[in-house]
This record gives C-alpha cells, sequence and structure tokens, in this order.
C-alpha cells in the first residue's frame, strides 16, 4: 500500500474533517467488515490480529478514495466501538501503522530503482534479505513490539523458514546430504502449524501433478472426479 503518495501524517492530523461517504467504495462492497476489537476488563486495548484486519480492510480501497477519506473511515470505526483508554491505544497504534506503511512505500520504491536486470538472479536472494532487514527496523521505529508481535509475527515466522531454506539450496558449499541434514534441522526448529502448511501445499502439489498425469493419459471427466474426490 502506497501511502505516501497521497499526504503525509503530520498534514492528516491538521486537515479539516473529512465527510465519510454513505458507501463504501465498489471494491469493498459486499465484504465482510472488520470484526469488532477487543477490549479487556480495565478498558485497555487487547492488541491482535483484528486491529491489522481493520486497518488493511479500508487501506485496500486506496486509488478509488483518498487517503484522508480512507483514515476518517477508520478513525470513525475505532470511535464507534472504543472509549478511552482503548481509543487513544488504537489512535496511536494506526498513525503508526501508517507511518510504517510510508517508509516501506519508499524503502521498495529504492529497491526497484537499484535492481541491475542483469545481476537479478544471482544477488536476488540477497537483496530481498536487504530489503527485509530495512523492512523490519522501520517496524521498530514506529511500532511497539505487542503491536509487531500481533501484526507481523506468524508472517515472520514463515519468512525465516523461507529464507533460511533458499540460503540452504544456494550454499554450493554443501553437498546433497548436508543441505537436507540442514533442512532437517531446520524443520526440526520450526513452529508445527508452519510444518502443517507446508506439508498440505506439497500434498496439493502432488495432487496437481497426478491430475495433470492423468489428463495426458486421457482420463475421463468420470476419473478425474473420482481421483479429485479420493485425494481430498
Amino acid at each position: 500500500v502506497n501511502v505516501a503518495r497521497d499526504s503525509s501524517i503530520q498534514e492528516l492530523d491538521s486537515q479539516p474533517v473529512q465527510v465519510i461517504p454513505l458507501l463504501l467504495p465498489s471494491s469493498l462492497l459486499g465484504s465482510t467488515l472488520p470484526l469488532t476489537l477487543d477490549v479487556s476488563e480495565s478498558g485497555e486495548l487487547i492488541i491482535n490480529k483484528k486491529i491489522q484486519h481493520l486497518f488493511d480492510f479500508y487501506l485496500s480501497a486506496m486509488g478509488e478514495e483518498s487517503l484522508d477519506i480512507i483514515v476518517t473511515r477508520i478513525k470513525h470505526s475505532l470511535t464507534s466501538q472504543l472509549v478511552d483508554p482503548a481509543l487513544t491505544q488504537g489512535m496511536e497504534i494506526l498513525t503508526g501503522y501508517l507511518q510504517y506503511l510510508n517508509e516501506v512505500s519508499v524503502i521498495k520504491q529504492q529497491f526497484e530503482q537499484n535492481i541491475d536486470p542483469n545481476n537479478t538472479g544471482e544477488y536476488a536472494l540477497d537483496n530481498v534479505i536487504q530489503v527485509r532487514e530495512m523492512v523490519l527496523d522501520a517496524r521498530t521505529r514506529y511500532l511497539d513490539s505487542d503491536v509487531i508481535d500481533a501484526f507481523f509475527g506468524q508472517a515472520d515466522e514463515y519468512e525465516d523458514y523461507m529464507l533460511s531454506l533458499a540460503m540452504i539450496n544456494k550454499n554450493n558449499e554443501l553437498d546433497t546430504a548436508e543441505k537436507q541434514s540442514a533442512k532437517a534441522a531446520l524443520d526440526a526448529a520450526a513452529p508445527e502449524w508452519l510444518l502443517a502448511q507446508q506439508r498440505n501445499a506439497n500434498l496439493l502439489n502432488k495432487y496437481r501433478d497426478q491430475y495433470k498425469t492423468l489428463q495426458e493419459q486421457g482420463a475421463s471427466q468420470t476419473e478425474l472426479k473420482d481421483f479429485t474426490q479420493q485425494s481430498f
């Protein structure tokens, strides 16, 4: 989401109150609205993924609506369901999240401008790692650690796993047996949810390959349907 192209965060608070259009933009019509945010017994906002889902729901309409209107929609959603201290917490997280998205947009633009089309294959992984480190650093400047964990924790675990796997595959100093051993050690340290996701992905890829083979061998639609039912 390129938040920076519309307005700076500082300008948002100084602008007149925006009038929210009655209808959501067309891309959001018919979509399920974000879940109600959670609040503790003491009135504190419970930091979880629901907050990010709320922000991203409205931010996904960038291009159809201005940033001002989108932020007004988010603030209206916060004020309609929260009171202090949860409301103040929600507003502060929103400001930090928008600042973070601004910086990520700048980082990605710089990365794209610096890509050497002649060396993309050789340096692609190194570039990805460098950009990711810059993104992670940006988070710590604008978001508290509990917000970072709630918003990005699972995605970070997945990215760490996939980057480690890519680095093992890329390491030409390891022979096949050593790579298999390194991958086994990586799997042993990985969270169970990620391994389950990988197993499902592998099963799905296996199913697709077998389905394609049956098609090439002239299997009938009935045979293909039976194979699909058995597979799932």
